[in-house]
């Protein structure tokens, strides 16, 4: 994902509720991406 839109301007990665892996939300300028991360990845779960 930071291949196609660049770095955010800040992110912070928590312990999961989901599982095993952790919850990120990356701050972009005009928009936030909600993300959930394990050993097989990180997948975008809701873009505000």
């Amino acid at each position: 994902m930071i291949a196609a839109i660049g770095q955010p301007i800040s992110s912070s990665y928590a312990s999961s509720c989901m599982g095993d892996g952790e919850d990120g939300e990356l701050i972009y300028s005009g928009f936030t991406v909600y993300t959930y991360r394990d050993a097989s990845g990180e997948v975008v779960q809701d873009v505000i």
